[in-house]
């Protein structure tokens, strides 16, 4: 703290100090001393809580995943797997195609896997992902392998996005 603070400090005690402004120096002093010690205390929380912040904030960016990390993530060999064996997928009327699994990947995105070549309609994904997560925003359609289509909710309207 300045010396200039200190006076200020100094002189507002003796104003108030009982006896006015012929008080005891020594009780000006400490008083003095006093005050600069809290604030000084003040200033220290101050920083603290201003580095606390600062550290919930870093914690808390957002996560952005682009389409490359989510295709990333897609396990390949699992759907070769799938191929290679013979089966027959389920055909849904709502989605009007054949379909694997419904996968919840976070909080409000959901994964649908498809057999290679097909492709779902955009409502009744949408349909089908709102009954299995009502909070969904983003839906992500694969047809084999590959990242197909997504669904983003933004606002209250769906934007589909191709990555044939």
């Amino acid at each position: 703290m300045s010396e200039f603070s200190r006076k200020r400090i100094a002189a507002a005690i003796t104003r108030h100090a009982p006896g006015g402004p012929d008080a005891s120096g020594m009780l000006v002093e400490c008083l003095t001393d006093a005050v600069c010690g809290i604030t000084k205390i003040l200033q220290e929380i101050d920083v603290t809580i201003a580095e606390g912040f600062g550290k919930i904030a870093e914690r808390r960016q957002p996560i952005i995943i682009t389409a490359e990390e989510v295709n990333a993530k897609h396990l390949a060999s699992e759907f070769e797997q799938r191929q290679q064996n013979d089966r027959t997928w389920p055909f849904s009327d709502k989605l009007l195609c054949h379909w694997i699994k419904w996968t919840p990947v976070a909080s409000g995105v959901l994964e649908l896997y498809l057999p290679e070549g097909e492709h779902c309609d955009m409502r009744g994904a949408i349909s089908v992902g709102k009954s299995l997560m009502p909070d969904v925003v983003i839906i992500a359609t694969y047809s084999g392998k590959d990242l197909d289509t997504t669904y983003n909710r933004l606002e209250k309207r769906w934007r589909a996005r191709s990555y044939e």
